[in-house]
């Protein structure tokens, strides 16, 4: 399946390229985007590749770079040993900016139905903002800022629950959309 995909070859380059993206493999599923996020803060800094020397930015920016971390996306299909996700369910990831994409099972979370895309695409930057404020104390760390320290995604992001998340996406979304809108990806 051909994908269109976001990429900073180098510092100041900013390209759309295409790639075919295969089936998913047996703990996978494969998505088509619906909404990506765009974080114009994070995404500036990756394509601007300024960074203090040591700090996270420098390990995690490597060029090429494909920016984009909180997508909403349409299952298209699943692995055989996919038992959570079936074709046309909706779930977030964190993904980079691509139409067709690949990701583990267990690292995409289904969005209710109550929450539209656009709201769920909030998720994953509200579990990063958290997560690097819980860990801005040990500047030691070597992953992105938003990992665990054992490198992996918090563990705070969970099935997202529709009573928490509704009461604050919309206020959320409409001071700040113009600042960070996302991407169709239709």
């Amino acid at each position: 399946m051909l994908s269109r995909f976001v990429e900073f070859p180098m510092r100041q380059t900013v390209e759309v390229r295409s790639e075919e993206v295969g089936p998913p493999g047996p703990d996978e599923i494969r998505c088509r985007a619906t909404t990506s996020m765009i974080s114009s803060g994070t995404e500036m800094f990756c394509l601007r590749g300024e960074f203090d020397p040591g700090t996270n930015w420098e390990s995690w920016v490597q060029y090429p770079f494909r920016p984009g971390y909180s997508m909403a996306a349409t299952v298209v299909d699943a692995g055989p040993n996919v038992q959570r996700f079936s074709p046309g369910d909706r779930v977030v990831a964190w993904v980079p900016h691509q139409q067709v994409f690949t990701v583990p099972a267990d690292e995409a979370h289904p969005i209710p139905p109550a929450i539209g895309d656009d709201e769920a695409v909030w998720v994953p930057l509200v579990c990063t903002a958290a997560a690097a404020s819980a860990s801005s104390a040990n500047s030691s760390r070597n992953s992105p800022p938003w990992s665990d320290p054992d490198g992996s995604l918090p563990s705070m992001l969970t099935p997202v629950d529709s009573k928490s998340l509704s009461p604050m996406a919309p206020r959320t979304a409409s001071v700040s959309w113009p600042l960070m809108p996302s991407m169709p990806f239709a």
